[in-house]
């Protein structure tokens, strides 16, 4: 429905009616960021749910660490942080073996990680796997360009792989296939569910 025509307002009350009926883990509520889940779960508070320990409001983000951290698996975050740094030692062992060519002017530049890094999340972003990027190219004639920035995006995701990390759109992807899998926590009780205050989703959302 249309902005401020009431849809909050009224799956607060049901949410609010069910969080009072039902047991912990019963209810999950989607919000779009975190400072929007806090107000979510502020706003759930009234005289007829003065209190709630387990109120289930979150992030896509936060829901899909939920679901990582109950399947046991040895997967470890890559922060930010490590993300530029593992994107700039790729860069410097592409560039020292004679492999850039397009790039090869700023190969030492920082703005070259920056490059590489936008380009890496808008592709996980919608869900495009190294290979999808190579074929896409390929279709419309491959550049050194093309080829550079297949080989970065490959080997980052090769790396991924080879030490068991997730950055941030990989937690996605790694939880959605767990509960395609059948992994059922931490969700196997759930009965209601609000995804709310959303413009668009990405592909994995």
């Amino acid at each position: 429905g249309p902005a401020r025509c009431g849809k909050t307002t009224e799956l607060l009350s049901r949410y609010r009616r069910h969080l009072a009926d039902s047991p912990p883990g019963s209810a999950l509520w989607i919000s779009p960021t975190s400072r929007a889940a806090l107000e979510v779960r502020g706003r759930l508070l009234n005289q007829d749910l003065p209190a709630c320990f387990s109120p289930g409001v979150m992030t896509f983000e936060q829901l899909a660490q939920r679901v990582l951290d109950a399947s046991g698996q040895p997967i470890r975050p890559l922060r930010p942080l490590m993300q530029r740094e593992l994107i700039r030692l790729l860069i410097n062992e592409l560039h020292r073996s004679g492999k850039l060519r397009h790039f090869r002017a700023i190969a030492e530049e920082p703005g070259l990680v920056d490059i590489v890094s936008d380009f890496i999340r808008a592709l996980e972003r919608l869900e495009i796997w190294p290979d999808d990027f190579l074929n896409a190219c390929q279709r419309r004639g491959l550049h050194n360009k093309d080829r550079e920035l297949h080989a970065l995006y490959q080997a980052y995701q090769d790396r991924l792989v080879q030490h068991q990390l997730f950055d941030r759109d990989g937690r996605f992807w790694s939880a959605r296939e767990l509960l395609q899998q059948g992994q059922q926590a931490p969700l196997k009780d759930l009965r209601l569910m609000v995804v709310d205050g959303f413009t668009d989703f990405t592909r994995t959302q």
